[in-house]
């Protein structure tokens, strides 16, 4: 219904905002300049009223923003000092993220406890990672083990979950800064005004057929590509000016840039087949 509504209107900041940032009933929207978001704020309260959808629970780490939420009676108001973003807590005081964790206190004695536990961790650009890949590393390892998911987990598992418990109930103390929002594994980096910043983040473990290094190698670029096709949509065109693809294994950056690979592995030359399918979308700078 909402989509339908602001696809009459003509195209602008406002109703681009509104087709594509919506997130199920969460609008998410940053920009640099508080008087652009002050003007979409307006219009996007303008353009919804018309259609009988109000905006409220708002919330902004811009004083000026925030007071004009507070005269339209949509600024959220409670008792905690966070707000509740895509499964984020953001912190509009500190312009800061952490992960929501509700682990502490959680038994666990069977693969299907560990499983539970290293779930309720949501974090959807992967920036606890480094934690919670361990969870499914000692899936994994469990799997290998043919342990049921009823079953007690062996004791020398046990005490990796154990140590990997440890983090997980402190995994809300990591912070992230707001603009920082993304085995074989992926990363990307927003480099802007001489600095990194990490915005997304994707792992796998090793898969459960023995591969070799390169392939993995191989996967970890793969899966990269995958992410980086739906980050450039999300991201403003006037903030990238070249999409930069880095590798460090020397045989899979041989691979990519052959025209004739020989290798008898059809797993390896069908990820080969999709990654430079993939490549052909982006300038690569090696």
């Amino acid at each position: 219904m909402v989509r339908y509504h602001v696809e009459k209107y003509p195209p602008g900041p406002c109703r681009e905002m509104l087709l594509g940032h919506f997130y199920v009933d969460n609008l998410v929207k940053t920009h640099n300049s508080a008087e652009v978001l002050m003007q979409l704020y307006l219009e996007a309260v303008s353009v919804m009223g018309e259609g009988g959808f109000s905006l409220r629970n708002c919330c902004s780490n811009n004083e000026v923003l925030a007071k004009r939420m507070l005269q339209d009676n949509s600024l959220s108001s409670h008792d905690s000092d966070t707000e509740k973003v895509l499964g984020y807590l953001y912190n509009p005081s500190s312009d800061k993220m952490r992960a929501s964790s509700c682990i502490e206190g959680r038994s666990v004695s069977s693969k299907m406890d560990i499983l539970s536990v290293n779930s309720s961790v949501f974090d959807p650009l992967g920036l606890m990672l480094p934690v919670t890949i361990k969870g499914r590393i000692i899936l994994s390892k469990l799997w290998k083990l043919k342990v049921s998911w009823d079953q007690p987990v062996p004791s020398d598992v046990m005490v990796d979950w154990e140590r990997l418990y440890k983090d997980l109930v402190r995994i809300g103390e990591l912070e992230f800064d707001r603009y920082s929002v993304a085995s074989d594994s992926s990363a990307t980096y927003l480099h802007q005004h001489g600095e990194a910043r990490l915005i997304f983040a994707k792992a796998r473990v090793v898969p459960s057929v023995k591969r070799t290094l390169p392939t993995l190698e191989l996967l970890a670029v793969y899966l990269g590509m995958k992410h980086i096709s739906v980050l450039v949509k999300i991201l403003p065109l006037e903030v990238l000016s070249s999409v930069i693809i880095a590798v460090d294994a020397q045989v899979v950056l041989s691979w990519v840039l052959s025209d004739n690979v020989n290798t008898k592995c059809q797993f390896t030359r069908n990820r080969l087949k999709d990654v430079k399918a993939m490549v052909k979308i982006f300038v690569i700078k090696v």
